[in-house]
């Protein structure tokens, strides 16, 4: 059985509206930033196009278009296989740095037996004797 620590005043949960406050300027600057995104993509980035519309070939207004559509698939792709992508590397370094931490028990096991039942291992591979 694992131990229970005494909760001290320091190390309590923090309530719902702490975090909320805590959050407050993360969650006003994802609504300003997306409020000027949604504004650019929207309004601005359409009405340049329909300007241009009358000023290019067709041909050229194709090759814009087939562009921003390739742009479009290339950032989804970004969104949609980064975040994924990042988290299996981190699970995989994490993986890997606990086989060392149990390669390297194992070997201090092996290269420092135990002389007697009374010496502690701790988690980290050293080993202590009791006095």
């Amino acid at each position: 059985m694992r131990n229970r620590e005494v909760t001290s005043s320091s190390s309590r949960r923090p309530t719902y509206r702490e975090i909320q406050l805590h959050n407050r300027p993360a969650k006003v600057t994802a609504y300003i930033g997306c409020s000027i995104l949604l504004t650019a993509f929207v309004f601005v980035i359409p009405g340049c196009l329909a300007n241009l519309m009358y000023m290019m070939t067709s041909s050229k207004l194709r090759s814009l278009l087939m562009t921003l559509q390739i742009w479009c698939l290339v950032t989804t792709a970004f969104v949609v296989l980064l975040p994924p992508a990042e988290e299996i590397w981190g699970i995989w370094c994490r993986l890997k740095k606990k086989q060392r931490i149990v390669k390297g028990r194992e070997d201090s096991r092996e290269a420092h037996p135990l002389e007697n039942s009374s010496d502690i291992e701790l988690q980290i591979g050293l080993i202590l004797k009791q006095k």
